[in-house]
């Protein structure tokens, strides 16, 4: 979602409607992907999924429509991810959402990683 949302909105992160734009952006790619997987093909959603709530969600939808799901993790420590995030802001500003290093704080506490019970849902 994050290239539609800059062509769309530029770099607005920290704007007050950057989340409610981005959700609108993630309805569009979903209801694309849905028809995709009705037609039996595969999709790659790359949503984030901070939530267990909406990985819950966006698996119950994909089976229905017949799909199978799983999710790639990878637990990075957050000294790293800071490192990475400001590389990634400085070496294509154009190219990438930039996110303030300030913001990713609260993003982290934001997440629930995945547990044993998700891996086996989602990987079986």
């Amino acid at each position: 979602p994050d290239e539609w949302h800059r062509q769309l909105f530029r770099q607005d992160t920290c704007h007050p409607e950057h989340d409610a734009r981005h959700e609108k952006i993630e309805t569009l790619q979903w209801n694309i992907a849905a028809t995709a997987l009705g037609h039996g093909l595969d999709v790659i959603l790359d949503f984030g999924f901070w939530k267990r709530r909406e990985r819950r969600q966006f698996h119950n939808q994909a089976t229905q429509l017949g799909a199978r799901t799983k999710i790639h993790f990878m637990d990075v420590a957050f000294d790293e991810l800071l490192s990475r995030l400001e590389v990634r802001n400085q070496q294509h500003p154009e190219l990438v959402t930039q996110i303030p290093l300030s913001k990713m704080n609260d993003y982290v506490q934001q997440f629930e990683a995945p547990d044993e019970t998700e891996w086996a849902l989602y990987n079986s």
